[in-house]
């Protein structure tokens, strides 16, 4: 849990910035989306917009590989 804790308070790199960025524009988006659709269970859309916001923590944990020397 350590590790993780110091992962993410290093810098993320673009790449994964942009996913989780990207992830957390979703989340509004699939939210309108589902709430149109009357059989889906309200437990789904927890899920969907829970998981989406996990991610998007998850990849602020991804740090660029150090070169080894």
């Amino acid at each position: 849990m350590r590790k993780l804790i110091d992962r993410y308070k290093q810098p993320t790199p673009k790449k994964w910035r942009m996913i989780g960025d990207f992830a957390i524009i979703v989340v509004p988006v699939l939210e309108i989306q589902l709430n149109q659709m009357p059989a889906v269970n309200p437990w789904v859309k927890w899920s969907i917009t829970t998981g989406l916001i996990l991610f998007k923590f998850w990849t602020n944990t991804r740090v660029e590989k150090r070169a080894s020397k």
